[in-house]
């Protein structure tokens, strides 16, 4: 007589694979945000840089003026503390190519008995390689959170000896 034809039981691959690309593009949303607030301390911490030495050599070509020695050296380690900022940014701003597969994984998935097979067979292929992907973007987004932090608390010291520094020259020089 008639069979019934059996309709495949859906499985949860879908809705597992949808929670995976959502965690990569978290990763990489979140890779993309550290590296550009680490661009902006960079650019800030060198344009400071920049008008402390401009000045620096502005005032001490003045005849007859001589930065007072305690503000000085505010001064010397506040450009310090912005290089110091600067360039623990820039290990954060630097080029990477965490979040993308290798050249060897992409073709050992690519060989044409892998690209034939069932899609229920070649879901966990996929799963397994993505969240390789995201442990490593994440451990790097880590670590480029330790480094971005870094780089803010050495600059708030900066700013902090760059006010002490010009608050005693103009103090010790008014006085």
């Amino acid at each position: 007589m008639f069979r019934r034809r059996e309709e495949p039981v859906p499985t949860a691959a879908a809705a597992v694979l949808k929670v995976i690309d959502d965690q990569l593009a978290q990763a990489h949303a979140t890779a993309e945000s550290l590296q550009t607030r680490s661009t902006a301390v960079v650019s800030a911490c060198g344009a400071l840089i920049a008008i402390f030495l401009g000045l620096a050599g502005i005032v001490t070509s003045l005849e007859g003026y001589q930065i007072p020695g305690v503000a000085a050296w505010f001064l010397a380690a506040a450009v310090i503390l912005f290089a110091l900022a600067g360039t623990a940014a820039l290990v954060v701003a630097r080029p990477v190519k965490a979040g993308m597969f290798d050249i060897k994984s992409l073709q050992a998935i690519s060989v044409p008995d892998v690209l034939a097979l069932p899609a229920t067979k070649a879901h966990p292929r996929i799963a397994e390689a993505q969240i390789q992907v995201i442990e490593i973007a994440r451990e790097l987004n880590r670590m480029n959170g330790r480094f971005l932090f870094a780089a803010t608390i050495l600059g708030i010291p900066g700013i902090a000896c760059a006010a002490a520094g010009a608050a005693l020259s103009l103090l010790i020089d008014a006085g």
